[in-house]
């Protein structure tokens, strides 16, 4: 009888610490998949933040040519030299914008995400109608140097050049900031630094009865109650607490609370991709 009754012990045993196991592997999986959700996410940003900064160096990049594009052209029709220095400006602009779109492709090469794609067909884009006015430039300059042709109509091809140069630019910028009001709204975040009793109020909290306690409820999905924060900037939170409670999900070792006063703390935030990968709702109660 004993010996039966220790083979079922060391059956329970195996079979409690078997689910403890695939417990263990299931949460390992869950916390890898979270890792490359984030880690997606940081590539996404960096790409949105790349593209930007490109589209924001060929605005400046036109206005600088144009500007000594008009200075060349003080004193009446521009001779052939001073086309060829124009048409030269605006190659210089391309070229240069076109470095930093193949800085951004480069960046994109191990993606396989939906939004990786979408970038990468922008940029196929973008690279054809560059290709495009290269060719433009390049017959250009063999006009500027064919003595048959007019300046007259040199003159008005550079110009139209300088146009279609623009005209690329600012769909290019429109494309950016659809991409960057995306990224913004990907980093919109939410928070609320209050008593029990007032999220309570307010309808965060349900509870605090007899027989239950206070919990917190986002059901309502009402996030006007809420400060809207950009988690990209906003790190920092003074609570008039010594003893917070943080009621939203935020990851161990994502941050750092630590009691400042009497009646005081700190909640500041290490790793924002970490911290904000659960919700983008902080509440905390003190």
């Amino acid at each position: 009888m004993k010996k039966i009754f220790s083979f079922a012990a060391i059956a329970v045993a195996a079979f409690t610490l078997g689910s403890c196991g695939n417990q263990a592997e299931q949460a390992q999986k869950e916390l890898d998949s979270l890792r490359n959700v984030v880690a997606e996410q940081q590539n996404q940003l960096q790409a949105d933040e790349e593209f930007t900064d490109a589209i924001n160096f060929s605005m400046d990049s036109v206005v600088a040519a144009e500007g000594i594009i008009m200075k060349n052209s003080e004193g009446g029709v521009p001779n052939r030299q001073r086309l060829k220095q124009n048409v030269e400006a605006y190659k210089t602009i391309l070229q240069k914008y076109r470095d930093r779109i193949n800085k951004l492709q480069a960046s994109l090469k191990n993606q396989k995400s939906a939004h990786a794609k979408k970038m990468q067909e922008l940029i196929d884009k973008m690279q054809a109608q560059l290709d495009e006015k290269d060719a433009q430039i390049e017959d250009l300059k063999k006009q500027i140097e064919d003595k048959n042709v007019s300046i007259a109509e040199l003159n008005t091809q550079v110009t139209n050049l300088g146009n279609n140069v623009r005209e690329l630019t600012d769909q290019t910028v429109a494309q950016a900031k659809t991409i960057t009001d995306q990224t913004d709204k990907m980093n919109e975040a939410y928070f609320i630094i209050d008593t029990s009793k007032n999220l309570k109020a307010k309808g965060l909290m349900v509870g605090g009865g007899l027989f239950s306690k206070k919990k917190l409820d986002l059901s309502a999905g009402d996030l006007s109650k809420l400060t809207k924060i950009d988690m990209r900037a906003k790190k920092t939170f003074s609570i008039p607490s010594a003893k917070p409670k943080i009621l939203t999900q935020a990851p161990a070792g994502s941050y750092t609370l630590i009691k400042t006063g009497d009646k005081s703390s700190t909640l500041t935030i290490t790793d924002v991709a970490r911290f904000w990968s659960m919700s983008n709702v902080l509440v905390i109660s003190y």
